[in-house]
């Protein structure tokens, strides 16, 4: 964290109460080429400002603001409450969190950015539209409108705090509420955070690119604790004995070989022959879901599952739907 500088004519209320008031700032430097700026008013509290050199001799200035884009006031009358109303020193650190290029960038513009470069580092259409869906419905709302200057981090956790208290969605479809009419909170503590998630990466994206010049303030808000955690739920020898009786008889194939490995619908579907190893006893799943490949250690009945013919089996079944599906 930068060092907080000090200054005995700003440092205090009753050292700015001395001063003469006047429209020009009383300015103090803060680091090189930003000087924070304190205008003392000739009634009600004096204001902050923030000056910082452009080259060639020119100054941008600007009135630090909050989040609802108001003025920020010195604690001069009241108690500082970190965002309407601050401190010298509260003031330091927002005007170095507010740089140029970051003061008139808001969340809109940082999450139209992310957007943009979902698609282009080839994400799939799915996964856009989601992140698509929940920043228009959950994010811009509520803080699209503000400037990454203003944006502070007990505003992020208030609006996290929001997300987690909102009702269920309506299907626009339907009218019916998108997750049932009762979620605990661990389910809406588990959505607020995958929005979260979301808002965070665009931030990064925007900090590693350059365009913010910290990320202090999002890096401070923490996710709610233990929202994720999965139900365990697994079927009992006697339920996936009746699952699988009820299946067609090819498609039984398939099922019995996720029960024997526990792999998803679409790695199955990429296996071949020389995946499984009879000597090993394991299945190789080369193109999982994380990118990773890995190794998945079958029993004795796997192995007897697994040996001809029931790999050709299964991929003969995902051909057939393939071209049942595609019209091929």
């Amino acid at each position: 964290m930068p060092r907080k500088v000090r200054d005995s004519n700003l440092e205090t209320r009753t050292a700015r109460s001395k001063l003469k008031a006047r429209a020009k700032p009383y300015y103090r430097l803060i680091e090189p080429g930003l000087h924070l700026g304190y205008r003392n008013l000739p009634s009600g509290p004096g204001t902050w400002i923030a000056r910082r050199y452009k080259g060639e001799g020119a100054y941008t200035t600007e009135n630090l603001r909050d989040p609802a884009n108001n003025i920020v006031l010195a604690d001069d009358f009241t108690d500082a409450d970190g965002v309407r109303v601050l401190t010298f020193g509260q003031a330091q650190q927002q005007a170095r969190r507010a740089s140029p290029r970051s003061a008139v960038m808001t969340i809109s513009d940082v999450l139209d950015r992310y957007i943009g470069r979902l698609d282009t580092d080839g994400r799939s259409p799915r996964d856009i539209a989601d992140a698509r869906t929940r920043i228009d419905a959950h994010i811009r709302p509520a803080l699209g409108t503000i400037t990454i200057g203003a944006l502070t981090t007990e505003r992020l956790r208030t609006w996290l705090a929001d997300v987690a208290a909102a009702p269920s969605r309506l299907r626009s479809s339907t009218g019916k509420q998108k997750y049932g009419a009762v979620r605990d909170d661990r389910a809406r503590q588990a959505t607020a955070n995958r929005i979260w998630a979301i808002l965070r990466a665009a931030l990064n994206a925007a900090f590693e690119d350059g365009k913010i010049s910290s990320d202090t303030v999002w890096r401070r808000v923490k996710p709610f604790k233990n929202a994720g955690a999965a139900r365990q739920r697994r079927l009992s020898v006697e339920e996936a004995r009746r699952l699988v009786n009820a299946c067609d008889p090819d498609f039984r194939l398939l099922v019995q070989a996720a029960l024997q490995t526990g792999a998803r619908y679409g790695e199955l579907c990429r296996l071949t022959v020389a995946d499984f190893n009879r000597d090993a006893g394991t299945i190789a799943v080369l193109k999982s879901k994380s990118g990773k490949p890995r190794h998945v250690i079958v029993t004795d009945e796997g192995r007897a599952f697994f040996g001809p013919p029931a790999v050709p089996v299964v991929r003969y079944y995902y051909v057939n739907a393939t071209v049942a599906r595609d019209g091929r």
